[in-house]
């Protein structure tokens, strides 16, 4: 097992100008000095307090005159300031975004605390205590920026340095794969890491495991390039959000949008050829986009929630072309067919090399020993060499669908099977949020989000809204996703100089593809009881996989893809974090633990697959064959079934710990610094499934085999047989 361990030293920063922050915490944190025109103020009451909710927080300036309010919760502000023998100040609308380290400083003038000055915000502070770069998507940008898919990730192109590379057309919910496929900052593609609400929801391999609803978040914080220690786990930048919730006031809002067909355009192909909408589907097409979100209080000033939603239905067509043997081919006679404007010529594989005819060669005809070639390049259906599972088949391929470029007489290896296709998607997202302040110096949120994609794959054959119709087409799948995401956050106020913040994450993933049944399994199609009989249940209803490799590429029919389904999953996500006002200096300390893995089946080939190409239908010279006529006789190039079947539970731990320390050296000049170590452990499976390693100095489990004598193997060789597999754990 393969263990890495990471000391990082977080470079010392001078900072002297506007940057934006980033770590690992999702809340931001206010901090400042109070002073007067002679200097410093020791002992100010200073109260910060949530306009939205009139949640308040205070603390008292210490011996050099600093406040500080760490793990503050997004949202607007008032900072209020009171001390005997001076004015009261009252600054409004200072907004604390995910993440966000401001530095406010406050002046004082003498006076008495009835007279009071009130400064209201009219721009967000520049944040001026930390070197990290980044930037903030408020709310705001959030509703006005048009997003690609509604995905508040890809709204990050308007930042610089961050590039998607994926397929644009792919942004919808189900599609974490593509949207995940971005680089910040110069940083690895997928190599991000998504944090909400202060916890990962980044899978193994690099993705997001959703895609948030805009309705539910508050605010999203990219960060392209990262220096502070609290921040782990990442080999690029990172996305760091807050979901929405609700304040003292009800409120609430919701959209709909749809694509009426008469405003959408036919394909540039289609228009061309003379196709209209009604004849490419396109009039039955439509997309239907709906959501919203409410949110208020269960208990004013003590206790408040969130709720919302976001889901799609969307009807898509196209007019896909594909190469498929002719009706003429299928029944064996290939005389009218081409292959690069060559007539095409067939030998019976079965007789190549033989003295005496047998079953599938026979003494004399078209076929046989005495002619191997087929007369005419046609194969008759009752020469016994003719495969029966290839005829049967034969008898399931779809003709009822088939339409355009003569398909009956176009044998020359060009496209000839065209179609509409219809996909019906649906997505529907839903998550709920609640927080609740305990005292005024203990408050705890949860968060919990689910998301349910279907999607069928681009298969060209059936009723496309049925999930079973899928059982023809080489891509016979049914895309199922349910991800779930529980994040619980626990804000504790030990003094006026230090919080404690506790946070746990959950997330379970159902990555899941269903196969279409087939109307006959390999036992109907006439494999022998030596294959179907070895084959495991998952595979007994499915067609069989058959892939064209030969001079033509015919497009690949049947089932190859995994028969149950994946998830990806996070059961333990925790992190801990201690923050405290010493003088100048702010010092955090932390530890972050996460445990990730994958529950995979191995059970992905199971009804078989099958490859064919033309060289057995050759002549002695290398003339001739066609991949198709090699089908019919049954002479395969290649095929496999799996063997090792089995479910595995793979995961891995990470386990980091860190030290961070904001020093404000004075009002113009702050150095951040800290140390961040890691470890994480390689890929386990729960039960050592996994081999790791061939060790050829220990005895093999084989010697003590018993070979057709009755002897050991070891005693048969007359030595102890070496070598052995290593699993992971063991």
């Amino acid at each position: 097992m393969r263990k890495s361990v990471m000391l990082v030293l977080c470079a010392l920063l001078l900072v002297g100008s506007a940057t934006d922050a980033m770590s690992q915490q999702f809340t931001g944190n206010l901090r400042g000095s109070v002073a007067d025109a002679q200097g410093i103020i020791p002992g100010v009451t200073v109260t910060l307090t949530n306009e939205g909710t009139t949640i308040a927080r205070d603390t008292i300036t210490n011996g050099v005159g600093e406040y500080s309010f760490v793990a503050v919760t997004n949202g607007t502000y008032t900072v209020r300031t009171s001390l005997p023998g001076y004015r009261t100040l009252e600054q409004r609308g200072l907004v604390i975004g995910t993440n966000a380290n401001i530095t406010l400083d406050l002046v004082l003038e003498v006076g008495t605390v009835e007279e009071e000055i009130t400064v209201t915000a009219a721009a967000p502070l520049i944040e001026t205590s930390n070197a990290s770069v980044g930037e903030s998507l408020d709310r705001e940008i959030l509703e006005m920026l048009p997003a690609p898919g509604r995905n508040a990730f890809l709204i990050a192109v308007t930042i610089p340095t961050v590039m998607p590379v994926g397929d644009p057309r792919f942004n919808r919910q189900q599609d974490q794969t593509n949207a995940s496929r971005i680089s910040l900052g110069g940083g690895g593609v997928r190599a991000n890491n998504y944090i909400l609400d202060g916890v990962p929801i980044t899978e193994l391999s690099g993705r997001a495991v959703l895609n948030p609803t805009i309705e539910s978040l508050a605010d999203v914080k990219v960060s392209v390039h990262t220096y502070d220690a609290e921040m782990g786990r990442t080999g690029g930048g990172v996305f760091n959000t807050t979901g929405r919730v609700g304040t003292n006031e009800f409120h609430g809002s919701g959209f709909f949008q749809t694509r009426p067909v008469w405003g959408q355009m036919l394909n540039y192909f289609v228009s061309e050829s003379g196709g209209t909408k009604k004849s490419s589907a396109l009039d039955q097409s439509y997309y239907r986009l709906f959501g919203g979100g409410v949110g208020g209080p269960i208990v004013r000033n003590r206790t408040f929630w969130w709720y919302g939603m976001e889901g799609y239905r969307s009807f898509t067509t196209d007019t896909p072309q594909r190469t498929w043997a002719g009706p003429n081919q299928k029944l064996g006679d290939f005389s009218s067919s081409t292959i690069g404007g060559t007539a095409v010529r067939i030998w019976n594989p079965y007789c190549r090399g033989l003295s005496a005819a047998n079953t599938r060669c026979p003494a004399t005809g078209s076929g046989s020993l005495a002619t191997p070639e087929f007369t005419g390049a046609i194969i008759p259906s009752s020469h016994p060499a003719r495969s029966t599972v290839a005829g049967n088949i034969n008898a399931l391929w779809p003709t009822k669908t088939i339409s355009g470029r003569t398909y009956a007489g176009n044998e020359d290896g060009q496209p000839n099977a065209t179609d509409s296709s219809q996909t019906i998607d649906l997505a529907d997202m839903y998550t709920f949020k609640v927080e609740h302040k305990f005292s005024d110096n203990w408050s705890l949120s949860g968060l919990y989000l689910y998301n349910k994609t279907d999607e069928p794959a681009s298969d060209y054959i059936g009723d496309k809204t049925a999930k079973t119709d899928y059982f023809f087409s080489g891509a016979t799948w049914y895309l199922e996703r349910r991800p779930h995401v529980f994040v619980a956050n626990n804000t504790k106020i030990l003094n006026d100089t230090t919080v404690l913040t506790m946070r746990y994450g959950w997330t379970r993933w159902l990555d899941n593809t269903i196969p279409g049944v087939s109307p006959k399994g390999p036992t109907a199609l006439g494999f022998p009881s030596s294959f179907t009989s070895g084959i495991h249940e998952t595979g007994k209803t499915l067609l069989s996989g058959v892939n064209f490799s030969g001079n033509i590429g015919y497009r690949a029919i049947g089932k190859n893809a995994k028969t149950l389904g994946r998830v990806w999953k996070s059961p333990i996500s925790a992190n801990i974090a201690l923050s405290k006002l010493w003088g100048a200096h702010t010092v955090k300390v932390g530890t972050d633990y996460r445990q990730m893995g994958i529950n995979t089946p191995t059970r992905y080939n199971t009804a078989g697959r099958f490859t064919f190409e033309e060289n057995f239908t050759k002549g002695p010279a290398g003339e001739g064959g066609h991949e198709y006529a090699s089908f019919l006789l049954g002479a395969l190039n290649g095929g496999a079934v799996d063997a090792n079947r089995g479910l595995l539970d793979m995961y891995t731990t990470y386990m980091g710990a860190y030290f961070q320390d904001d020093w404000r050296v004075n009002s113009r000049f702050t150095l951040n610094w800290g140390v961040r170590l890691e470890h994480e452990n390689g890929m386990s499976e729960r039960d050592n499934k996994i081999t790791v390693a061939f060790d050829p100095n220990i005895p093999s489990p084989l010697g003590t085999q018993l070979n057709t004598a009755g002897q050991t193997v070891n005693a048969a060789v007359g030595k102890t047989l070496m070598g052995g597999l290593k699993f992971a754990g063991v």
